[in-house]
């Protein structure tokens, strides 16, 4: 056992990553999985000197897999398709995360990544609730293919100056609530916007919703620059 507290690297060929390497390895500062598909639940959860991960070929990003990682700068993921709930939840280092080929990003996702400025999902059509919920350095986002964002995904995110959403459908509650910094939207294909979706967005002076047939109550309230 005292062995494992001295391995800081691991390199291994396994398909499936399935235990709880704080457990047996709390030092341990950088991974790599290059045949690994499957990222198993809280697999690296409060690996709080991981620095490095590689696992180019996963495809599933299991619940809590990275969350609470707070030495992780950057995550890219060039097949995952599933990041699962709260998986990268408190990861305050990160800074940038890839994933191509990504589809769906699961509730609490990247919660409370403080640091995080540069996303990249080109083809996620579904974003879950709070998935970037107090991400307070991200000043851009673009989701060419979401439909669905998920209720508080955006909350609180302080420094968003530029959202793109050209195929979005459905916009849940509180969605971008707090979002002080952002000044103009426009959502070409949305129809549903749900109740405080944009409320308290304090800067915000321009909507265009020409699709739109649902507002719900105070979708806009608290924008007290919009006229």
């Amino acid at each position: 056992d005292s062995l494992c507290w001295q391995i800081t690297h691991i390199s291994s060929n396994d398909t499936l990553v399935e235990m709880s390497m704080r457990t047996y390895f709390p030092n341990l500062q950088s991974v790599s999985f290059p045949n690994a598909t499957d990222i198993g639940e809280k697999a690296f959860s409060g690996c709080t000197a991981l620095t490095s991960a590689s696992f180019p070929n996963a495809t599933d990003i299991g619940e809590r897999a990275f969350s609470g990682c707070t030495a992780l700068t950057s995550a890219s993921f060039p097949n995952a398709t599933d990041i699962g709930e709260r998986a990268f939840e408190d990861c305050t280092a990160l800074t940038s995360v890839s994933f191509p080929n990504a589809t769906y990003i699961g509730m609490w996702a990247f919660e409370d990544c403080t640091a995080l400025s540069s996303v990249s999902f080109p083809n996620v059509t579904n974003i879950g609730g709070t998935a970037f919920r107090d991400c307070t350095a991200l000043t851009s986002v673009s989701f060419p293919n979401a439909t669905n964002i998920g209720d508080i995904a955006f909350l609180n995110c302080t420094a968003l100056t530029s959202v793109s959403f050209p195929n979005a459908t459905y916009i849940e509650g509180s969605a971008f609530k707090d979002c002080t910094a952002l000044t103009s939207i426009s959502f070409p294909n949305a129809t549903d916007i749900v109740g405080s979706a944009f409320k308290d967005c304090t800067a915000l002076t321009s909507v265009s919703f020409p699709n739109a047939t649902f507002i719900g109550m105070w979708a806009f309230s608290g924008c007290t620059t919009l006229t």
